[in-house]
């Protein structure tokens, strides 16, 4: 059943007003401040996604400094516009659009979005700007596929200690080796 806005203003007691163009200004300046911060950017899709859900993802990506920003698709135009981006590409997302700025990297937003659209299904890619281009969902989902800085630096770090703990090992062995042979000269001594 749909109510009458004369009616639901009188039982919520409170009217939904299109916001004014000072207050669209200001989104818009908001949009692109993060979007110069930004290393990376995601639009995601996620029309069905619950509240509690909703808050569950942005606490993700909050986690990784990264923050999801809901607006309306005429202002996210109007934002690549500015930044030098194809604003026919945004105009041809479908449904709702989020916008998630990375931070940190270029791999974490989507990354979380990624794994949380495996674990719900209302939440995917419509695309994303790196590097100062626009791609694909395809290659949204590819750049999550990415290992992150601190796993990279963590491989790193551990194929560089490899050589020296194969070293440290062998040191060892030869050091065991002549402890097991001078034991073994003082035993022949002694006897």
């Amino acid at each position: 059943m749909f109510l009458d806005s004369a009616i639901y203003t009188q039982i919520f007691n409170f009217t939904v007003m299109a916001k004014t163009r000072s207050q669209k200004a200001a989104e818009l300046a908001t949009l692109q401040e993060k979007y110069a911060k930004a290393k990376s950017v995601a639009f995601v899709h996620y029309l069905g996604l619950k509240v509690n859900d909703a808050q569950d993802l942005r606490r993700k990506l909050r986690a990784e400094n990264c923050e999801l920003v809901v607006a309306k698709k005429t202002l996210i135009a109007i934002m690549a516009e500015n930044a030098g981006l194809d604003k026919a590409a945004i105009n041809s997302f479908t449904g709702d659009v989020g916008i998630v700025f990375s931070n940190n990297d270029e791999v974490s937003a989507a990354k979380v979005i990624a794994e949380y659209g495996k674990k719900q299904n209302l939440v995917s890619f419509h695309g994303g700007v790196l590097e100062g281009k626009i791609i694909d969902a395809k290659q949204m989902t590819a750049l999550s596929a990415i290992p992150s800085r601190q796993e990279l630096l963590a491989k790193m770090l551990g194929s560089l200690n490899a050589p020296l703990s194969g070293f440290v090992t062998v040191l060892n062995g030869n050091i065991r080796g002549l402890v097991q042979t001078l034991s073994q000269i003082s035993e022949k001594k002694s006897a």
